[in-house]
């Protein structure tokens, strides 16, 4: 009386594929394979330039031209922020953005160098030799 193993029912699987494949052709009626790319306006608006896979090297990629503004654009591009910019644009430039050590590194109470003496040296050449 209580056994719960009934067989499935099969034709709820036969309504369901039936609705699925409503569904699809459905779906398929709308769908328009989008083959046209092209830049965004802002892009070329503003001149951006845009480079090769970093894979991809070799003389044949590289343009050679006598316009001077693009050349000017040539150099910005492959400037580092920190020489584009005065201040941190990102919130992800502001990390690291100041590379310069606060204090001098040969102060004496924050400068400790490894000393080298004839033990250190003995011990360093038999360790070097065991790896």
């Amino acid at each position: 009386m209580g056994d719960k193993s009934e067989p499935a029912n099969d034709s709820s699987a036969v309504f369901a594929d039936a609705i699925f494949a409503e569904t699809v052709r459905k779906e398929m009626r709308v769908h328009r394979l989008y083959e046209h790319y092209m830049l965004s306006p802002s892009v070329i608006h503003k001149g951006l330039v845009l480079t090769n896979k970093p894979t991809s090297a070799g003389k044949e990629g590289r343009i050679e031209t006598e316009d001077e503004d693009y050349k000017k654009l040539l150099l910005s591009a492959s400037k580092s922020p920190r020489g584009k910019y005065m201040a941190p644009v990102t919130s992800a430039q502001e990390c690291g953005w100041d590379t310069e050590p606060l204090v001098r590194n040969r102060d004496s109470r924050f400068y400790f160098p490894r000393n080298h003496t004839e033990i250190t040296k003995i011990y360093g050449q038999a360790f070097a030799k065991k790896l």
